[in-house]
């Protein structure tokens, strides 16, 4: 998050996938935090209604289509990634 708004969210299927990826995605949170962030003052419910669209299975693929990806392997999410 950042300001009023969500600027992005990755989401994992396992805490050792998110530990495989860590070492290339830390860096580009941390640019992005320099260069793109601001005071965090979203309500909760901006963060509610993100998430009810990123998670909501009825919602979700058309969401990601337009805002991010949905990685799967198998037909299984892997990863997902959304702005």
């Amino acid at each position: 998050m950042t300001g009023d708004k969500v600027f992005a969210a990755d989401i994992f299927a396992s805490e050792n996938i998110l530990k495989d990826r860590l070492d290339l995605l830390l860096p580009s949170y941390i640019n992005e935090a320099i260069v793109d962030g601001k005071k965090v003052s979203i309500k909760n419910k901006v963060v509610q209604d993100y998430l009810t669209k990123l998670l909501s299975k009825d919602n979700q693929e058309d969401f990601l289509k337009e805002n991010g990806s949905n990685y799967k392997i198998k037909n299984k999410s892997i990863h997902i990634s959304s702005y």
